[in-house]
């Protein structure tokens, strides 16, 4: 499964861009995930709805190549209820990933909105 990201909005002036991605339309089981860059990243904010009993992990590596999708890497946050979390460039690590971690009841809505300068690299 890859992500694709679509463009939300930019300023040509700043060279600012958001882009968000729907990591989860209605998760209703435990998923691995999948690796995203950190690298450039200036903000990334996640949508977290739907959870009735479960948790989002978000994770993070600062490995020099991204690591396998069925890799944890560390814990950042668990989310255990809706809600919102926004992490900047100083919380982030090299590499993130946002992921089912464990399900028992609900349908999982993920999104992430991401904002960076320029061009975002592994």
């Amino acid at each position: 499964m890859a992500i694709t990201f679509v463009a939300d909005w930019s300023n040509i002036k700043t060279g600012h861009v958001e882009d968000y991605a729907v990591l989860y339309a209605a998760g209703v089981a435990t998923d691995d995930g999948v690796w995203f860059s950190g690298r450039g990243l200036e903000s990334l904010g996640i949508l977290t709805t739907g959870i009735t009993t479960g948790t989002v992990r978000f994770s993070g590596s600062n490995d020099a190549t991204v690591p396998a999708n069925t890799a944890d890497g560390f814990t950042i946050n668990d989310q255990t209820a809706d809600g919102f979390a926004t992490y900047e460039q100083h919380e982030l690590p090299r590499w993130c990933k946002i992921h089912l971690q464990a399900w028992t009841t609900g349908t999982f809505i993920v999104t992430i909105k991401r904002r960076y300068s320029g061009n975002t690299t592994s």
